[in-house]
């Protein structure tokens, strides 16, 4: 058991070194008639530049807009450089419920870094796909899109949460006890 105790605090200050910096999150859909809306922004710095978030919210759509009628598109994710503004972002997309004529929208939930912190957010994408994908579950579950309508305050705490990395540093100590219980009792957990 001491050699549990040793193991968590070396991860709880590997993921907070992952994620210093400026963290940024934006949640945007793509409306088929108006086109990029932002639904929220948070940063652990304060208020994000409305110019950084409309152009966010347009190139993390702009592929996509092609796609709308692919169904491949549940739970895809990718990496995009937004090097004018010096950030790169993990994109995390799914489809949501709209009271729009095609029943669904595009929604992406994008998490930026500085492109001087790459390294760092690919070391993170492993522990931010779970947490945007259960998110994502709750805005599908919780949300139906109408223009100017908020997310629910329970999800905007869970991204902000993501912001300040306390959920992210949750769920990579539950990741990293599990695979070394596995490794070293050979016990396997679900």
């Amino acid at each position: 058991m001491r050699s549990i105790n040793k193991f968590y605090p070396n991860r709880i200050i590997k993921f907070k070194n992952m994620v210093k910096g400026m963290p940024e999150i934006i949640v945007s859909i793509l409306d088929s008639l108006t086109g990029p809306v932002t639904l929220f922004s948070a940063s652990n710095q304060g208020l994000i530049d409305e110019h950084l978030i409309t152009k966010v919210s347009i190139r993390s759509n702009l592929s996509l807009s092609l796609m709308e009628e692919d169904t491949t598109l549940e739970n895809a994710d990718a990496v995009l450089p937004f090097s004018e503004m010096g950030r790169t972002g993990y994109c995390y997309y799914f489809y949501i419920p709209s009271t729009s004529q095609k029943g669904r929208n595009i929604c992406a939930i994008i998490y930026l870094l500085p492109s001087s912190q790459n390294f760092e957010l690919y070391k993170s994408i492993p522990i931010l796909k779970p947490q945007l994908s259960v998110i994502g579950k709750e805005i599908i579950t919780g949300y139906i899109f109408e223009a100017k309508k908020e997310l629910p305050k329970s999800i905007q705490n869970s991204l902000k949460n993501i912001v300040a990395g306390k959920r992210c540093s949750e769920l990579y100590l539950k990741i990293q006890l599990t695979l070394w219980i596995r490794n070293n009792t050979g016990i396997i957990m679900n």
